[in-house]
């Protein structure tokens, strides 16, 4: 039994060793530092914008519309009233809205030397539509049949305006040239002259109400000169 004990003694005193060494080796490999390890990575925090301050909103919004720009002086009274307009209506611009007169002006002197109804129709409103319609069908009856032809415009400018609920208004100036003339049923001229270019000067007031399901201008009033 002694000599038992004392084999049994031996093989734990080996097996001590055997894990001092392994231990004393994993210690130099793990314990100790080279120098050489990265640093250690801070943590990162959150940070956070200040507000901007009033004045700084108030550089970053967008420049108020000048719809009157190359159109009407600063703060006169047509200005004003495309100003009233372009506030109601933010789909309005001037520069689009003077092309597309410019565009009706021609087509509806064509129109009614034509005698095209439907098309008079769809530009005007109803109250000169009356006029215009009662004028064609005053020549078709007498026989008189307008010789016309449009040849440019001259000038075609904004002179007036006004918004008034949700109806607005824009007269312009037009200076064209066209050759016209009417002639009777025998060929004979009655007025204007054919064989010249003549210089007209009107004012054509256009209307729209703004919250409308149409979209476009039409032609209200007409005057000559302006």
């Amino acid at each position: 039994m002694k000599k038992m004990s004392l084999i049994s003694d031996a093989i734990t005193l080996v097996c001590f060793f055997v894990f001092a060494i392994i231990g004393f080796r994993l210690w130099q490999v793990l314990g100790r530092r080279t120098g050489s390890e990265p640093p250690p990575q801070p943590t990162p925090k959150f940070q956070t914008k200040p507000l901007p301050t009033d004045l700084e909103l108030k550089a970053a919004e967008p420049p108020p519309r000048k719809v009157w720009e190359g159109f009407a002086p600063a703060g006169s009274a047509l200005a004003k009233s495309l100003i009233a307009i372009g506030d109601a209506d933010p789909s309005f611009d001037m520069s689009h809205f003077v092309d597309g007169a410019k565009s009706a002006h021609e087509r509806i002197l064509n129109s009614f030397a034509a005698g095209d109804l439907p098309t008079l129709k769809l530009l005007l409103s109803p109250a000169t539509y009356g006029t215009f319609e009662k004028e064609i069908n005053r020549r078709a009856k007498a026989g008189e049949k307008a010789a016309f032809k449009f040849v440019a415009i001259k000038e075609a400018k904004p002179v007036e305006a006004s918004l008034n609920g949700n109806d607005a208004a824009i007269t312009m100036h037009f200076a064209s040239e066209v050759v016209s003339a009417v002639k009777d049923a025998k060929g004979a001229t009655i007025s204007g002259d054919d064989k010249h270019i003549a210089e007209v000067t009107e004012a054509w007031t256009f209307e729209r109400h703004l919250k409308s399901s149409e979209a476009g201008w039409k032609l209200a009033e007409t005057h000559d000169g302006a």
